[in-house]
């Protein structure tokens, strides 16, 4: 095998390579990102149900500004 020929097999095995780890990442990505989007909507709920929920809980639990940030930076 001339050395031109090897180098062109190489080229050909890297080249099938790169397809195998595209496939991978398009396999990986196509099971995550839904659940990403699903997460990242129940973040935005949870974050809009804690504002209206403060409306009501500072007044009636008492608490300050600080303890109520307090709380939401924990949550």
């Amino acid at each position: 095998m001339s050395a031109a020929a090897a180098s062109g097999v190489e080229a050909a095995i890297q080249r099938e390579e790169v397809s195998d780890v595209e496939r991978l990442y398009d396999k990986i990505a196509r099971r995550i990102m839904p659940f990403l989007v699903l997460l990242f909507v129940v973040a935005w709920l949870d974050r809009t149900n804690v504002g209206f929920a403060r409306l009501q809980m500072v007044q009636d639990l008492g608490f300050s500004d600080a303890a109520f940030g307090f709380g939401v930076g924990i949550f």
